[in-house]
């Protein structure tokens, strides 16, 4: 557990500790990954031929290593090509032409409670969100 709390991008409160912690050692990068099992659990279903979708990229091609700590490296590389060219810029630089999106919010909807009626819960949120 990190020092006050578990580390979960989606909670603000431990992002909040997460960049102060940052901040006050002048550090250029903190990582933070939610671990939620996805690797193990898309190992296990692959087996089966079955893919695993839980809104987290994992890539069969690369040992099923997650989408967030591939881009950390490549990150990572990027922070020290940059400082072997002499560069004074920040990581930030790499994403400053970037806008912000228009939808950052991330929606989780629960169709499985009632399996039986998984389906039909599922068609009233499309139905929804075409709307």
């Amino acid at each position: 557990m990190f020092p006050n709390n578990i580390l979960n991008p989606e909670d603000k409160v431990a992002m909040a500790l997460t960049r102060a912690v940052v901040l006050e050692n002048s550090d250029d990068l903190s990582i933070v990954f939610d671990t939620n099992n996805v690797i193990d659990k898309s190992v296990e279903l692959n087996k089966d031929g079955i893919d695993e979708h839980d809104g987290i990229l994992i890539l069969k091609e690369n040992y099923f290593c997650d989408d967030g700590a591939y881009m950390v490296v490549r990150i990572i590389i990027e922070m020290v090509r940059m400082k072997l060219e002499g560069s004074n810029e920040g990581i930030e630089s790499l994403i400053k032409d970037l806008k912000e999106p228009l939808e950052s919010a991330e929606l989780r909807m629960d169709v499985m409670s009632e399996p039986k009626h998984a389906k039909a819960k599922a068609d009233e949120v499309i139905k929804t969100f075409k709307n």
